[in-house]
């Protein structure tokens, strides 16, 4: 019995952490030691000081007298691939990282200081290291470049390999990345989780990254290397600030796990998978046994070509793409499961052995996708890479929940949406090879965001309206706010009113970017609409 009112509310407080304590979920930490207190603590660097974005416009044009039709979507994929992958774009931004590594990073340390490239592919990578040596000869600096990616590629005819481009086997990597010549590591999905190298200053990103794959990359440069390491470099060419911002912000002070990983997908995919009866399980379980006891891969192939065979004249497109998914989908999560709770089951490890070893042979489902010979009916003419303005400091908030591991299976073959080469191209150009004055865009990029932000029945409509219902609400914001530029920003207006394409683009842009944090959205789409 509490005689007094202290004693009464003091029962209370302690009935309110009881309950709080109940209401918590079993996934939060029991202990939490944040990216933010151990950045203020002085154990690792902060990788956003100094987040520097480029953008990119280039041109092409049409070298064919004809006008087919090819399905628009995967024709633009093909077609910014292409030209990510041209001597004029690679060039271009190798020269751009070196420039910024001889004049900024390389006296840091003591001359010691190094940088790693991430690039989106092997051919990616291969071609990078090529023209890094090229402009490094030409130039007659004194770095040299090591290439880091699994297995082989075969370029322009040739194969290669890490061993046969680097001149020293792949394990010897890390141990000679650190001799004073070899200032860059080239990277293709090798090094950008768990690789400690204090001695990374700069880091150059040419891949698209998010969530928690854009935290671990770029977190390779955050190691300490004091007293001398006191800053940290990165110039991105593929992503935006926002899409960093977000990655980092789940984990810059508390994560929590919403729920538990669902290992029941792991049998759900292994029965989708034997369905197809591609290749029944004993037969896998006798290549994996002969695998690891060292068969040469000479003897080991034809198998794997006879299950490509059967995939390539058994399986229609929607067949080929589930089953490709499905198997990657497994490989990926056992990989990622087994690492924090080895299993016993010798079955999984068997298709994880085996599918790892089955993927890289399985050719891209439906080969005449619709835009087969859209690159040869098409050139680049011009490409560009402008610096954007110097982000000093990604601000982040932190306090972020995360769900528990995705197990995706595979999908369906899309419809195509057919379009003319021409409204291909012109639509390429439209995006990404016009120019833009200074002020136009701090107009779009700093003032209609702004503008934005501060409109209150906009931010009503975002708050208590449908998606539809706060596009709509944006789209009269915005209008309203190229009239009263209309002499000021003459041509840009003239462009936002009679292009109406330009404008549904532009406001949904916008619009998307503001309104992130709705799960429905995931970014502007391609063939935006109001």
């Amino acid at each position: 019995r509490h005689t007094s009112g202290s004693a009464d509310r003091a029962c209370g407080a302690w009935r309110g952490r009881c309950d709080r304590r109940r209401r918590r979920s079993e996934f939060d930490p029991f202990h939490v030691y944040s990216m933010k207190q151990a950045i203020e603590e002085g154990f690792i660097l902060d990788v956003l000081k100094g987040y520097t974005t480029y953008s990119t416009f280039y041109t092409l044009f049409k070298k064919i007298d004809a006008d087919p039709e090819f399905d628009k979507s995967k024709a633009g994929k093909r077609l910014r691939t292409m030209v990510e992958k041209s001597p004029e774009a690679i060039g271009q931004k190798a020269a751009i990282m070196i420039e910024h590594f001889h004049t900024t990073v390389a006296r840091l340390l003591n001359s010691n200081a190094k940088a790693m490239v991430v690039t989106s592919g092997i051919e990616k990578a291969i071609l990078t290291k090529w023209a890094f040596d090229e402009i490094l000869k030409e130039r007659g600096l004194p770095y040299r470049t090591i290439v880091a990616f699994s297995g082989e590629k075969e370029v322009d005819g040739e194969t290669y390999t890490e061993n046969s481009m680097n001149g020293f086997e792949s394990g010897l990597i890390p141990k000679e990345f650190k001799k004073l010549a070899n200032k860059f590591l080239i990277v293709a999905d090798k090094f950008q989780t768990g690789f400690d190298e204090p001695l990374l200053c700069s880091m150059y990103v040419d891949k698209p990254l998010a969530g928690v794959q854009a935290v671990q990359t770029l977190s390779r440069l955050n190691r300490c290397f004091a007293p001398l390491k006191t800053q940290t470099f990165v110039l991105d060419f593929a992503n935006k600030t926002e899409t960093i911002q977000i990655a980092f912000d789940d984990f810059y002070k508390t994560t929590i796990l919403t729920e538990e990983t669902d290992l029941n997908r792991l049998n759900q995919l292994q029965d989708d998978i034997e369905k197809v009866q591609l290749f029944s399980p004993d037969n896998a379980r006798d290549w994996v046994a002969r695998f690891l006891n060292g068969e040469s891969r000479e003897t080991l192939e034809p198998t794997l070509d006879e299950v490509v065979k059967i995939y390539r004249e058994e399986l229609d497109a929607n067949a080929q793409i589930k089953l490709k998914g499905d198997l990657k989908s497994f490989c990926r999560a056992y990989e990622f499961l087994n690492a924090i709770r080895p299993f016993r089951r010798e079955d999984w490890e068997t298709l994880a052995v085996y599918g790892r070893m089955l993927l890289p042979k399985l050719p891209a489902p439906g080969d005449d996708d619709g835009a087969a010979g859209v690159l040869e009916a098409t050139g680049l003419s011009s490409y560009r890479v402008v610096r954007n303005e110097v982000q000093t400091q990604i601000e982040l908030a932190g306090e972020g929940e995360i769900e528990p591991a995705q197990i995706p299976g595979g999908g369906l073959k899309s419809e195509p949406e057919l379009d003319a080469l021409s409204q291909i191209v012109k639509d390429f150009n439209a995006r990404y090879g016009k120019d833009a004055t200074a002020s136009q865009e701090k107009f779009i990029t700093e003032e209609l965001p702004a503008a934005l932000a501060q409109n209150q029945a906009y931010q009503a409509a975002k708050e208590h309206s449908d998606v539809q219902g706060a596009i709509g609400s944006a789209g009269e914001t915005i209008v309203k706010e190229f009239q009263k530029r209309v002499f000021s920003e003459t041509d840009l207006f003239k462009k936002f009113s009679q292009d109406k394409e330009f404008q549904m683009w532009l406001i949904s842009s916008l619009f998307h970017a503001d309104y992130k944090v709705n799960q429905e959205l995931q970014g502007p789409p391609d063939a935006p609409t109001i």
